[in-house]
């Protein structure tokens, strides 16, 4: 239903889970009540430019220049002369908006694997991606494509340098401006698009009015539900009764049941050997083909196997394709990083990946 599979496509944020089921329930109230549960109230777009602050309004689709603001005691001036003119833009959210000249965007690409820990793997790529290590930046990634004949992730990865948006953050707080979030300047303004707003600055907020949209919403999916389960239930009930007329009344039908049961687990019985060994996968074949997909560079230092799950640990120059060799196999299925990947001073990588085994020669 509109935006929810475009959500489902990136990690998983409750918040952004809320906001789309308060935008479908909002066609489920009346006027007032939706004002009151979604208010639309102006955001303030704050734009670091050459030294100042270029602050815009946007509201009701419309976005206005408010003018420069110096970041000193004359700018705190005058942001307050500003709120005392504009009181209802007191209560507004504050949204910087990192330029390019302070921030970087590159698009790159990532093995399906990364897709469950994107933000950790991100981090231990980033001097490869960028000219930055992780702990110099604040980061974010997101996903823009899924590339199914290659089996990657077309991926947006955001970063701005801690050394300059700490002390940019620090001086708006000192002249009375409070970002809820950062992200980087785009086309639309308020298109969200990446998060780089560092914890240690960001402000609670009240969510009143999205918590009584969500309880709002359980109790019409309770309603829902009950409403599909009442039908089902009596239909189930009917069917049993009915079920239970006919054999009291109908020995015939109890045999042929009998009967049908009994040849089903004959079937079984004489089907159980050769479906095991078809489908039971052997452990010198998957020993062969891990030989055969690991390179001359790559060594293991522990493997174990137990009840179809694979476990092997080692070292190698690049860990990452490591994970596409083995999706590639026919012998291994749900291949992926089973601890984060650590460097030792040579830049080897050490690895720990998990897979499910299976009979690739029945594939």
């Amino acid at each position: 239903m509109f935006g929810l599979p475009k959500l489902l496509e990136t990690e998983f944020d409750y918040r952004a889970f809320l906001r789309w089921w308060g935008l479908q329930l909002a066609f489920l109230v009346p006027g007032k009540v939706r004002l009151f549960l979604w208010p639309q109230r102006p955001s303030l777009l704050i734009r670091p430019v050459s030294g100042q602050l270029l602050v815009f309004v946007y509201e009701s689709d419309n976005l206005r220049e408010l003018g420069l603001f110096p970041v000193d005691d004359s700018g705190a001036q005058a942001r307050a002369a500003l709120f005392a003119e504009y009181p209802d833009l007191r209560d507004a959210d504050q949204v910087l908006m990192l330029t390019e000249d302070i921030s970087l965007l590159r698009r790159c690409k990532l093995p399906y694997a990364a897709m469950e820990n994107l933000h950790q793997v991100v981090g231990f790529e980033l001097d490869r991606l960028t000219p930055f290590k992780s702990e110099q930046v604040y980061y974010s990634a997101r996903i823009l494509e899924r590339v199914e004949e290659s089996k990657q992730l077309r991926i947006e990865v955001a970063l701005v340098l801690r050394d300059t948006l700490d002390p940019l953050l620090q001086a708006m707080l000192r002249c009375g401006w409070k970002p809820f979030r950062a992200d980087i300047d785009g086309d639309v303004a308020l298109t969200r698009r990446h998060e780089l707003l560092p914890e240690s600055f960001r402000i609670p907020r009240k969510r009143g009015p999205l918590w009584v949209a969500a309880a709002a919403g359980g109790v019409l999916m309770a309603v829902v539900g009950i409403a599909l389960w009442l039908p089902l239930t009596m239909g189930e009930t009917m069917a049993s009764r009915l079920q239970a007329e006919i054999k009291a009344g109908n020995k015939v039908v109890a045999e042929v049941e009998a009967l049908k049961t009994g040849a089903e687990r004959i079937r079984i019985n004489a089907n159980f050997i050769r479906r095991k060994k078809r489908e039971e996968p052997r452990m010198l074949d998957m020993l062969e083909e891990l030989t055969r997909i690991l390179p001359d560079n790559t060594w293991l230092n522990g493997l174990q196997y137990d009840e179809h799950k694979l476990l092997v640990q080692g070292q190698s120059p690049n860990a990452t394709e490591l994970i596409e060799e083995l999706e590639d196999s026919p012998y291994f299925q749900d291949v992926k990083f089973a601890s984060p990947i650590t460097k030792d001073a040579n830049r080897i990588e050490r690895f720990q990946i998990s897979a499910t085994v299976i009979n690739g020669r029945a594939n």
